[in-house]
């Protein structure tokens, strides 16, 4: 990988466990709502009191955030574990900037022929 920009990737979230050592990050996420944040259902097999954990947006390192992130608390997790996805319900919604923003979602399509560019984004 490499290191990315600051807004390079208005979408990403940091799930964080303030219980952690560091930053507390867990797992990365994708905001798919102002106030959904989509992410793997593993990050919660062990998960307890995640009222407490916080979603970091808008953030390019974790270890200072910078003035442009936003920080917001869970209000709920929804998992599928067929799928192996969870959805979080932030307290209250993210607001839009340059630095957040929602993430892309492919619309479901007949795949193309041949490779196509695919972008992965994440806190390494």
């Amino acid at each position: 990988g490499a290191g990315a920009v600051p807004g390079a990737w208005p979408g990403l979230a940091s799930i964080q466990d303030p219980r952690r050592a560091g930053s507390g990050h867990v797992c990365g996420g994708a905001l798919v709502s102002p106030a959904w944040v989509l992410t793997a259902a593993r990050c919660f097999r062990h998960a307890r009191n995640v009222s407490a954990w916080r979603v970091v947006l808008g953030a390019w390192d974790l270890s200072d955030p910078g003035p442009e992130a936003q920080v917001r608390q869970v209000r709920q997790v929804r998992q599928h574990r067929a799928l192996g996805v969870a959805l979080l319900q932030l307290q209250r919604p993210a607001e839009c900037s340059d630095f957040v923003q929602l993430g892309c979602v492919a619309q479901q399509r007949p795949r193309p022929r041949g490779l196509a560019p695919c972008y992965i984004g994440g806190w390494g």
